[in-house]
């Protein structure tokens, strides 16, 4: 038994990538990543500070890092987005 073109095209699933799929905009997602960033930037600084110079000023560094690491993931978490 053969089956034609037609029948084929009729029983064939197209397979689409995903990513033509359009995912939804993150308004909030520039900031988030500025976040991620700087909190980077502090929590390196806070231990090579904590570690080299003095301690206590390498604790604020990564008391703030972690301050702004909680507001990244409420943004997150809450989808400030909507």
């Amino acid at each position: 038994m053969t089956t034609t073109d037609k029948e084929h095209e009729e029983t064939h699933i197209q397979w689409e990538h995903p990513q033509r799929f359009e995912r939804p905009k993150d308004r909030m997602l520039k900031v988030r990543n500025w976040l991620n960033l700087i909190f980077i930037v502090l929590a390196i600084a806070g231990m090579v500070i904590f570690y080299v110079g003095n301690q206590e000023t390498g604790k604020m560094c990564i008391y703030i890092a972690i301050a702004i690491k909680f507001i990244e993931s409420a943004i997150r978490l809450l989808r400030v987005n909507k």
